[in-house]
């Protein structure tokens, strides 16, 4: 069975467990932008004038985080946090706003499709993306004319 624990966590874990060490302390951080709060290790400075050396050990689980094993299921066996499901097809998607939830009469009309998403950002960004395209039929990306400022 592989693992992400590295000799340098458990180390961390032991040094923090085992009360021999003082020098730990709760730092409020950021982590990938979302607030968070970091257990760190805090060493003095080597000379008088230097700073302190501030070394994260374990950082706090953010609303974002969903923690999986190695197979990609949600620890707790939770479903995926952030998800959207879309009915497309105006006929389906009249349907619905209607009333009908039954799949099998809406996929007679249309399609469902179920997309998951690692933060709330991820599905957010993921929504305008559809919105913007309510309308078209197709697509095709511009790098060349973004480049040129021809495209927006």
């Amino acid at each position: 069975m592989s693992t992400n624990i590295r000799p340098d966590h458990i180390s961390a874990f032991e040094a923090l467990t085992s009360g021999e060490h003082s020098n730990f302390a709760l730092f409020s951080c950021f982590t990938g932008g979302e607030p968070a709060a970091a257990i760190v290790a805090v060493t003095p400075p080597a000379c008088e004038g230097g700073d302190y050396q501030i070394t994260p050990l374990f950082v706090s689980v953010t609303d974002d985080m969903v923690l999986t094993d190695h197979d990609g299921v949600p620890a707790g066996g939770a479903a995926p946090r952030h998800e959207a499901t879309i009915i497309f097809g105006s006929g389906a998607a009249r349907l619905y706003q209607d009333g009908t939830t039954d799949p099998e009469v809406l996929r007679e009309h249309g399609a469902i499709e179920t997309y998951r998403f690692e933060t709330e950002r991820e599905k957010l960004q993921f929504l305008r993306g559809i919105e913007e395209a309510i309308g078209w039929l197709d697509f095709t990306l511009a790098e060349d004319m973004a480049e040129e400022g021809g495209a927006s």
